[in-house]
């Protein structure tokens, strides 16, 4: 049986290791893998994921080098092994039009990321609080883990 997983899409590292010391201190119990292009998260969804590990729930940034968040979401929601798989946009944009085009393209909701800490606690509160994450499959309440593509790890 594959083991269930939280896909974060994010490049930028400092936004990274905030979500994993955030996830970390709620009790994330799955683990959490990060991609930093909207390729790796494909090929790793197309090669892995249905194999080795289940993802459950994706969290997008929308500004990622080379493809943006926006074409990797129509990309995941075209394909019907992947279609079902919610999506949580989570980016610094506050553009309307960038909002409008992500639920347009199925997204599951739209969470603007914060700089501080603090704020990005009170963002995984929220993503703990939507009924996506109300499977039992995602479990907020005890530690992170993983390696594929690689950890999104709190500092020690």
């Amino acid at each position: 049986m594959a083991a269930n997983c939280i896909l974060m899409v994010e490049d930028n590292e400092s936004d990274i290791v905030i979500a994993g010391c955030a996830f970390g201190a709620a009790g994330l119990q799955n683990e959490m893998l990060v991609a930093r292009s909207a390729e790796e998260a494909m090929n790793f969804l197309k090669d892995h994921a249905s194999k080795t590990l289940r993802v459950e729930l994706i969290l997008l940034d929308l500004h990622l080098p080379r493809k943006s968040g926006l074409e990797l979401l129509s990309e995941i929601k075209s394909d019907p092994a992947l279609k079902d798989i919610p999506v949580i946009i989570l980016t610094g944009s506050l553009d309307p039009s960038d909002v409008n085009a992500a639920y347009s393209a199925y997204a599951a909701a739209y969470i603007t990321k914060p700089v501080k800490f603090t704020e990005f606690m009170k963002a995984v509160d929220r993503i703990d609080c939507l009924e996506v994450t109300h499977s039992p499959s995602i479990r907020i309440t005890a530690k992170t883990a993983g390696k594929r593509p690689s950890r999104a790890e709190p500092r020690r």
